[in-house]
């Protein structure tokens, strides 16, 4: 998008969950178009599972929502990591 800064400066956050869901009563619906492709094999934290993800493959299409600001992905995360301390 235009206005992005270099680097991690550009990025947005968004929420795209497996299944779509009724916005009024919470309930689960079709699968949204997102499906995990590769899971990372590393040698250090084990506990926090790190993957490739696939948007709108095998015909569905994806669905996801902004979350904050444009641009503001970043600090968003430092502040999910600062407050889970």
């Amino acid at each position: 998008p235009e206005g992005a800064g270099p680097g991690t400066k550009g990025l947005s956050l968004f929420f795209v969950p497996k299944f779509l869901f009724d916005p009024e009563t919470g309930e689960p619906g079709e699968r949204n178009g997102v499906f995990v492709t590769n899971v990372e094999h590393k040698l250090g934290l084990k506990i926090s599972t790190t993957c490739e993800l696939s948007l709108g493959q095998h015909g569905v299409p994806a669905k996801g929502w902004l979350v904050g600001e444009v641009h503001d992905g970043i600090a968003q995360m430092f502040d999910v990591i600062e407050q889970a301390r």
